[in-house]
């Protein structure tokens, strides 16, 4: 749960600023930096007054494959996947208009699957699903526009559900303990 709440924060503050680097290296080991530019919120490559379009390897330290976004008119656009530095998916989903858009879902550095959240405009909006490292549902929660609401229930390590809490608003209004 603190990975989710982790997550959901940078998102925001990601989503307050307009502007940001490029970071990271291609394959030949260059910085990114030196190609690509952000302005107003847009990808350009350097020396270009054109919105990038396209997509480009980005590249870990120790030479294995970050991510691969891809970009129309220099928004964030298509599909997403980035990898741990074993080369192991970290996360897949998609963007539309630069913000994550339908189901997101996130991997551990084995490759077992910890969360999966469906996205709307870059918003929470419906299931949300948390796994133990075993693969079991841990937990599973509803937003509504970005907010908490509805039954959230949660599972012990061999999926039996162990209690349930209810929330409207984000405001806790009913718990139920399974013995």
């Amino acid at each position: 749960m603190k990975r989710l709440l982790t997550i959901l924060c940078l998102a925001l503050l990601a989503s307050c600023s307009s502007d940001y680097q490029i970071t990271g290296f291609d394959e030949g080991g260059d910085l990114l930096s030196d190609r690509y530019i952000v302005e107003n919120g847009l990808v350009f490559q350097v020396n270009s007054q054109t919105p990038f379009t396209g997509s480009f390897g980005v590249y870990h330290n120790n030479g294995s494959l970050d991510r691969i976004p891809n970009y129309k008119d220099g928004i964030l656009n298509g599909p997403w996947e980035a990898y741990h530095e074993n080369g192991q998916l970290r996360e897949k989903g998609d963007y539309k208009d630069g913000q994550k858009d339908g189901l997101f879902e996130e991997f551990d550095d084995n490759g077992q699957l910890e969360a999966k959240a469906n996205r709307k405009d870059g918003e929470v909006g419906g299931l949300v699903e948390l796994f133990h490292e075993n693969g079991q549902l841990n937990s599973r929660v509803n937003y509504i526009d970005g907010k908490l609401d509805g039954l959230h229930e949660y599972f012990d390590k061999y999926g039996n559900l162990i209690k349930t809490r209810t929330f409207r608003n984000e405001v806790w209004i009913e718990k139920n303990e399974s013995s």
